[in-house]
């Protein structure tokens, strides 16, 4: 349901798109922290458990946006950013004797959304629906190697503000769910996680055209 939703957005980006308005391109850059939570699977052990990968993020973002009537927009945007978000727990909470420790260190994300925004004169608010791809890496201590990489994606969501200045530059405020499907990377064994987060991120940028 998550894609038609996103697919009918970009069709309709594309439907303004054939239209006499023009559009507003941008690019920018972003930063903020990232609050991220994993369900691990080992299925040897058994064990099940929730891990936390928090950290900071930053990367870039680029977009466009048509005019669409009054004061709403439609657009698309992407973006990639590295995150240094990581977390550790023990490998078998339900066994008393287990010191080993499974650890995530997650690398980077990216993401291609179709945005719906509202003016009020320079301040902007939007909404965002799309889809998230993210790269992690999982490793055992002791051992430390082999760390095999986990590719998960799944649906994005995201709500935010943004203020026009002065020769086009712009900056903004943005809060972003990301919920992912499970990836099964194998060590010596299997397992498996997701990475599901809240991100908080603060940006600037340029916009022309328009």
């Amino acid at each position: 349901m998550i894609l038609r939703m996103t697919a009918a957005c970009l069709l309709a980006v594309v439907a303004a798109g054939t239209s006499n308005a023009a559009p507003t391109y941008y690019v920018g850059l972003q930063g903020g922290y990232d609050w991220s939570e994993s369900d691990v699977t080992i299925p040897n052990y058994p064990a099940n458990f929730d891990l936390d990968t928090d950290g900071f993020v930053g990367g870039l973002f680029a977009g466009v946006s048509f005019p669409v009537g009054g004061a709403w927009s439609l657009g698309v945007e992407g973006d990639v950013n590295w995150t240094d978000g990581d977390g550790s727990n023990n490998s078998d909470p339900t066994n008393p004797g287990n010191t080993e420790i499974y650890v995530i260190e997650k690398n980077w994300n990216g993401s291609l959304r179709g945005r719906i925004g509202y003016a009020c004169g320079k301040t902007q608010f939007f909404g965002t629906l799309g889809w998230v791809w993210a790269e992690a890496e999982s490793f055992y201590i002791p051992g430390g190697n082999p760390k095999p990489t986990a590719n998960v994606d799944g649906v994005s969501t995201g709500l935010g503000v943004e203020h026009d200045y002065e020769g086009g530059w712009f900056a903004r405020a943005e809060y972003r769910y990301s919920d992912t499907d499970e990836d099964t990377v194998v060590h010596g064994g299997p397992s498996s996680y997701d990475l599901d987060s809240h991100t908080l991120l603060l940006g600037a940028g340029y916009k022309f055209g328009g």
